[in-house]
């Protein structure tokens, strides 16, 4: 028997400089943290959500930060 299909993943909209951007999938987001181009505050959206939120506050973000360090305080 063919195993189920992977699920697709979430795709996601963000606020880049001021204009809505995306749909994205988080391996894209994960390249852009890196790239700095989105950070923790990043409005993020996508369906199923009732608001644009902070990428810190949505669960699907916790992997994509791991690893990056926090912003250094007061710079």
């Amino acid at each position: 028997p063919m195993p189920p299909p992977i699920p697709p993943s979430p795709k996601f909209f963000i606020v880049l400089n001021g204009q809505q951007d995306g749909p994205y999938d988080t391996s894209v987001l994960k390249n852009m943290t890196i790239q700095k181009m989105i950070d923790q505050d990043t409005l993020v959206w996508r369906e199923g959500m009732t608001n644009w939120t902070p990428a810190k506050d949505v669960p699907e973000f916790n992997g994509i930060f791991a690893g990056t360090p926090p912003p250094i305080p007061g710079a």
